[in-house]
């Protein structure tokens, strides 16, 4: 057995990867996003593409992180 980490990576741990490599947020703000986020079911990098702009609102995310999980995601749209 290897102990890749990466092999049994869940759905929490993949979200708060995206965000802090990704998104360039700080690992704790990102696990507390990624925390609400994949309670209502934001647990994959295409499920956070397609987070329509009134769906935000609901979230405490910092301003500028937030920009930068839009901008990023945006990306996937294109």
């Amino acid at each position: 057995m290897s102990g890749d980490s990466t092999a049994a990576a869940t759905p929490l741990s993949a979200v708060v990867h995206f965000l802090v490599d990704r998104c360039e947020i700080n690992e704790e703000d990102a696990a507390q996003y990624a925390a609400a986020l994949c309670t209502d079911g934001y647990d994959t990098l295409a499920s956070l593409c397609d987070v329509e702009e009134s769906d935000w609102d609901g979230y405490e995310i910092k301003k500028g992180h937030l920009k930068r999980i839009k901008l990023t995601t945006a990306k996937c749209r294109t």
